[in-house]
């Protein structure tokens, strides 16, 4: 059974780097973190340019997901100019899936 969560981003922070670092064995470019908006809850978004991309990685309050570094740019954008920005999680019993929105409720849902 597939489980929804859904948060509210209050601030980010963006690390840019000139010679990156390696995690979980990959070389990162860029690193934006995400985090709730009165809670606990954070998202590390890990731009690389090796492919492919490791799966998310949903342990409690901290969620790790992976870019192409090609996307830091438009994500990086997302969150300067849109507002509010919402973290959708998706919890399946195979993966879990992350989506950063503009929007509160998930696809489909409100309308009719």
């Amino acid at each position: 059974m597939a489980r929804y969560t859904i948060w509210r981003v209050e601030t980010y922070r963006l690390f840019q780097y000139a010679e990156g670092f390696r995690y979980q064995d990959r070389p990162v470019r860029a690193l934006i973190l995400l985090l709730e908006d009165g809670g606990d809850r954070e998202v590390y978004a890990y731009f690389t340019e090796e492919s492919p991309l490791p799966v998310e990685i949903v342990a409690e309050n901290r969620i790790i997901v992976w870019y192409a570094y090609e996307q830091f740019a438009p994500v990086m954008e997302m969150l300067r100019e849109e507002k509010p920005i919402y973290v959708h999680i998706l919890n399946r019993p195979d993966r879990q899936l992350l989506a950063l929105t503009t929007a509160e409720e998930p696809v489909g849902e409100g309308e009719g």
